[in-house]
């Protein structure tokens, strides 16, 4: 390709992106302000990290509103909260997920981290009270479809649990399968 067909095929792609731009500043593109059918939107903090999502309206304005959900994050930038539930009308991303009225809440889960430090690949607990269901020394991990691993050096124990339910607050496995397993245990 000899230059100056190169040079004519790069001004006609800067004429092109230039009439691109000026037919979406005419138009006034911007970031989804309305709902509009099979549209999700999603909403983020300064962090970048989601703060809610809105999904379209089921049955295009029947007796269904908008399913949303909201995350809450603590000062370190964890996740404490995950609300679901339901939007009575939509909210432009002018406006924060904390501050949507007409949110009705049909489930919250809420993580706190009190006694639970972190490694590379797993969680261990720091303190027996303040972790809750596993005791000082553990370690573990849990998965999206309620799957959890621990291991418990002091019993001299390895647990393995495999489920499919999705979210994972779906059933408490967790702390029955637990107190089942210790209460099985003989010395």
């Amino acid at each position: 390709m000899s230059r100056a067909n190169f040079a004519m095929k790069r001004s006609t792609l800067m004429v092109f992106c230039v009439l691109l731009l000026a037919i979406a500043w005419i138009n006034g593109v911007s970031a989804q302000s309305s709902p509009s059918p099979y549209t999700y939107a999603t909403r983020y903090d300064l962090m970048g990290r989601v703060t809610g999502t809105i999904a379209p309206d089921p049955d295009g304005g029947g007796p269904l509103h908008y399913l949303a959900v909201r995350n809450t994050y603590d000062p370190a930038g964890r996740l404490t909260r995950v609300e679901s539930g339901e939007l009575s009308a939509w909210y432009s991303e002018n406006t924060a997920p904390e501050n949507w009225t007409g949110f009705t809440i049909y489930k919250s889960v809420e993580t706190t981290y009190d006694g639970i430090g972190f490694g590379l690949g797993l969680a261990t607990t720091l303190g027996e009270v303040a972790a809750g269901s596993f005791g000082a020394g553990d370690y573990f991990w849990g998965g999206l479809a309620s799957t959890i691993f621990w291991v418990d050096p002091k019993e001299d124990l390895v647990v393995i649990f495999m489920t499919q339910f999705i979210p994972s607050a779906t059933f408490n496995f967790r702390g029955q399968l637990k107190n089942i397993i210790y209460s099985a245990m003989v010395d």
